[in-house]
């Protein structure tokens, strides 16, 4: 589905940040207005979250509520953003807004490119690292290809400083082992029978029994 050079180009922007960072009320605070003037707009986060959350509804922990879709793949998002006539360039803007993008294929990157050629306005928001500080590869990708690029912090639960860059994650109150399932959702989820817990951590507050250091 390509475009002439003489078309305008769309953008793609990305926030990345770990949890509790509210990456999903920036994504709302973006694309909140598109909706207001009732142009295509396309929201969508992961089926894994919406299993969560809830279906269908969007909730950023400023409160915000927004109409979603779920979908498990950029093929998915792709199909909805056909349904939607997101792809007609004779209606402006047009907004594909997507949330949880780690959890999707790295596909999505390859989306954003041609809906960035159509004249599409992508906004994307994620986390960049798992909780044993991993890279997230979807999001790296989409880092990759992005116009502009947010890094959002949170406060962490240990000294309060709003410098949290990183994902705890807890097994029964322990911080997770380096080698822990990176993915704890969903009916296939491993640690089901254990309580696991997020917070949000500085560097010097994050731990993760088992990480290689550097050599």
């Amino acid at each position: 589905m390509g475009a002439e050079n003489s078309h305008e180009l769309g953008t793609i922007e990305v926030a990345v940040g770990p949890m509790f960072a509210d990456k999903t009320g920036w994504l709302g605070i973006k694309v909140a207005k598109h909706l207001h003037f009732k142009n295509p707009a396309l929201i969508v986060t992961h089926i894994l979250e919406a299993k969560r959350a809830g279906v269908k509804t969007l909730k950023s922990r400023n409160g915000l509520l927004l109409p979603c879709e779920n979908a498990s793949s950029a093929d998915e998002i792709y199909n909805l953003m056909l349904a939607r006539k997101i792809f007609d360039r004779t209606s402006k803007p047009r907004t594909l807004a997507i949330d949880e993008m780690q959890f999707f294929d790295t596909k999505l990157a390859l989306l954003a490119v041609e809906a960035q050629r159509n004249g599409i306005r992508v906004f994307a928001a994620g986390l960049d690292q798992y909780f044993n500080e991993e890279f997230c590869p979807t999001s790296a990708a989409m880092m990759a290809v992005a116009t502009s690029i947010e890094k959002l912090a949170s406060g962490c639960d240990v000294c309060g400083l709003d410098s949290a860059t990183r994902t705890q994650m807890l097994i029964d109150g322990q911080p997770a082992p380096y080698n822990s399932p990176k993915v704890a959702v969903g009916d296939k989820n491993p640690l089901k029978n254990s309580k696991v817990t997020y917070g949000a951590r500085c560097l010097n507050h994050h731990i993760v029994p088992g990480k290689p250091n550097f050599k």
